[in-house]
């Protein structure tokens, strides 16, 4: 039986795998999940996937102190400490050719332990041979054993222009900042600390002319959306997981209680519909968790550090507050399988926030 934790962190994932027989194996129990920051584990015929998700590292907010000791910002770095394998997952629709110099970091700073890169969207991609291009800058025209990667010009169709490789790697290759004594001292001095103590302006001008990681295994092109892709992927990740002890009991799907899974998906809902400086400053708890007769009654409260950050979740009307609220029914419902509803309410400082007419 294989067992695979997967620290995921945005853009960046790191998996850590270990595998152990199962002496009776059941069928698949895979409960939906859209959570952004949770623990899951998946169970995959006879193999277990293990989930812990740590996400939006490359939106870490930008006027956070270097010296911050906030779990999101330490998060990713822990999951990488325990990962034998890491996937940067890349949207292929983003604008823009390069990986996130928040990523760039993080995999410098952890390159001894093997990484794959994964284009994600590629169902919204109409020609998908405009993907190799821009793969190629990703990976810096070669994989981690020196396998080279070569394509011929193609247009990036959210890119606007013509990606030509040449000039991105004769560039790189010519006008490389290693080859520079302040860059090393700099990038000496920077991958010593967590990324988490540097600063956003010191990651991006120490990468600032680097836009691709040489060091990946793999390249896998993937829609989560429709789930083309997915199945070589996971056959890739079960692969390299070494073996190890069974770790779950039988038909176990998760190891979080339903009160933290429905912390998780509020604070997911948070994250996706609020500007990060306020999303990633909120506290979630539970109220109230009642079942009343055949419906689960939950009341998710949502503590803001400032009366304005309050009024910014509610929105205008309380439209966004009503969109989190949607979100988080329609993911619970899912997960959980069965009669409910959650009512959010926002406060700061014990007082509850309203909406504005």
């Amino acid at each position: 039986m294989i067992i695979k934790r997967i620290h995921v962190a945005c853009r960046l994932f790191s998996t850590a795998s270990t595998s152990a027989k199962n002496p009776h194996p059941t069928p698949p129990k895979m409960p939906p999940t859209g959570c952004n920051r949770c623990s899951e584990r998946r169970k995959i015929t006879a193999h277990k996937l293990i989930t812990v998700s740590t996400s939006h590292v490359r939106q870490t907010m930008k006027k956070t102190s270097a010296t911050s000791g906030d779990r999101v910002l330490q998060d990713p770095e822990r999951a990488l400490q325990r990962a034998q394998h890491i996937l940067v997952v890349q949207d292929a629709t983003a604008p823009g050719a390069y990986i996130h110099h928040r990523v760039l970091h993080m995999l410098h700073r952890y390159s001894h332990v093997p990484s794959t890169l994964v284009m994600n969207k590629i169902d919204l991609v109409m020609r998908r041979t405009d993907l190799l291009p821009l793969v190629e800058i990703l990976t810096n025209g070669q994989l981690s054993d020196n396998q080279q990667i070569s394509t011929k010009p193609a247009q990036i169709g959210r890119l606007g222009k013509s990606l030509t490789t040449t000039p991105f790697l004769v560039q790189n290759s010519q006008n490389s900042p290693e080859s520079d004594e302040k860059w090393k001292s700099q990038f000496r001095e920077l991958i010593q600390k967590p990324t988490w103590k540097c600063s956003y302006s010191e990651t991006r001008s120490l990468f600032r002319t680097i836009c691709g990681w040489s060091g990946f295994e793999r390249v896998f092109f993937v829609s989560s959306l429709n789930g083309e892709g997915i199945d070589e992927l996971r056959q890739h990740l079960m692969s390299i997981s070494p073996d190890g002890e069974w770790k779950m009991n039988e038909g176990m799907p998760t190891g979080e209680s339903a009160q933290q899974l429905t912390i998780d998906s509020i604070r997911a809902a948070v994250l996706d519909t609020t500007p990060s400086d306020v999303a990633y400053s909120v506290q979630i708890r539970i109220s109230e968790w009642e079942e009343q007769g055949e419906v689960l009654q939950i009341v998710g409260e949502i503590r803001c550090q400032k009366p304005r950050d309050g009024s910014l979740i509610i929105g205008k009307g309380g439209k966004r507050i009503s969109e989190i609220g949607r979100r988080v029914n329609e993911h619970l419902h899912s997960l959980f399988q069965r009669q409910l509803y959650a009512r959010l309410i926002v406060t700061c400082n014990g007082k509850l926030i309203t909406q504005k007419k």
